[in-house]
């Protein structure tokens, strides 16, 4: 029973759930309390009835606890396809062994060591939501810290008339943008993307042992950006960058929103 419960608590804080999913979270207090209360039970009905009830609770918990870790997944969490995997395979592994104690398949060592197996693929899976979680928080503060710089570029040219330095500075915004959510969708770097979109030239710096891409890097500052940007470049780049953004994340709203305004801003120049 304090699996269970520990579990709906582990659940509920690593994706969120009050935040992101209002109505699991909802299912999940009411696992909390059933769980809670079959605790109570157990402590008071005679010892004949635990058994029937802790497999009452576990055929009820699981595959509701499943069904929320499944549920996260499809809305887009990593922590939460981790989390799935997890429980299946402990699940399916814990099955194989109940059916080898009870003679239905042959021993072996996977039939015999089926829990403890089952256990440490758990335990790993669990380790990659913990790190799935992290890399969240980790881009979550990057874009954070991105919007902060678009609020000081704003502050900072407030002055600004003419249509060409707008252009300019929303220019930079939006590859800035486009750089955040690429990363935190793909995990990778602005080297990857200059190389993978195929927009940007790259070269391997040997003084620092690193791969560079000198034109991109050039296009997230205003006082570096060429004096005639390509601004066929960068768009063509950040239509690349929301192809591989998913559609549901804020990354890939705050990135539509600023191509669209670059958009807007060329079309009055031009007219």
């Amino acid at each position: 029973m304090f699996v269970f419960l520990f579990s709906i608590l582990f659940l509920s804080k690593m994706l969120h759930l009050k935040q992101n999913f209002p109505k699991l979270h909802k299912i999940s207090f009411a696992l909390l309390a059933l769980n809670l209360l079959s605790i109570i039970l157990i402590l008071s009905i005679p010892k004949e009835y635990i058994s029937s009830l802790v497999m009452t609770v576990t055929l009820l918990m699981f595959p509701l606890l499943m069904s929320i870790s499944i549920a996260g997944w499809y809305k887009g969490e990593q922590a939460a396809k981790y989390l799935t995997i997890g429980w299946g395979l402990f699940v399916a592994l814990s099955a194989i062994y109940s059916l080898r104690v009870s003679g239905v398949v042959p021993g072996s060592f996977l039939a015999d060591y089926a829990v403890e197996i089952g256990s440490a693929l758990e335990a790993l899976l669990f380790s990659f939501a913990l790190l799935a979680r992290f890399n969240q928080f980790k881009n979550e503060k990057l874009l954070l810290e991105q919007r902060a710089q678009f609020a000081i570029d704003e502050l900072g040219n407030l002055t600004a008339t003419n249509s060409m330095n707008d252009v300019r500075k929303t220019t930079v915004d939006t590859m800035r943008m486009a750089l955040v959510c690429w990363q935190e969708s793909t995990g990778k770097d602005m080297v990857d993307l200059a190389k993978e979109s195929k927009q940007w030239g790259s070269h391997f710096d040997k003084s620092t042992a690193t791969w560079r891409s000198q034109a991109l890097a050039r296009y997230r500052n205003l006082k570096t950006l060429p004096s005639k940007p390509r601004i066929n470049k960068v768009i063509e780049t950040v239509e690349f960058v929301l192809k591989h953004c998913p559609p549901e994340t804020n990354a890939h709203r705050e990135l539509h929103k600023q191509l669209s305004l670059l958009n807007e801003q060329l079309q009055k120049r031009s007219s």
